[in-house]
């Protein structure tokens, strides 16, 4: 699914997500505060399933922070889908190479030329 399709609004009043949202319960887990502000993402879930069976993970580290940066690929991936219907190829392609290459003189200028909408 695309970043952007998913906050469609027949997306978000789906009846199926609805229900599902009902039936999730947030608790604070106060062994997580132990860990301090390098802990502070830190997640622990559990979901049980109609048939009794349970799943769990924990992740300590967000993604996209240090311990765990997001790959550029990825990044570049989302960029092209958010922007898919507003930049063109070529658009997004320039306005990767841009933020790349910010420190240069006269980039931001052209990122901001870019990004503008007619």
């Amino acid at each position: 699914m695309r970043p952007r399709s998913q906050y469609r609004a027949e997306r978000l009043a789906d009846p199926a997500i609805l229900a599902l949202i009902r039936r999730i319960d947030i608790r604070h887990d106060p062994e997580l505060d132990k860990g301090g502000a390098a802990k502070r993402h830190a997640i622990r879930v559990e979901a049980r399933l109609s048939d009794g069976c349970s799943l769990a993970t924990a992740i300590e580290q967000r993604l996209g922070s240090a311990e765990r940066p997001i790959p550029i690929e990825r990044i570049h991936r989302k960029f092209r889908s958010l922007t898919e219907g507003r930049l063109s190829s070529a658009e997004c392609d320039a306005a990767i190479e841009a933020v790349q290459t910010l420190e240069r003189p006269g980039v931001l200028s052209r990122l901001l030329e870019i990004l503008a909408c007619p």
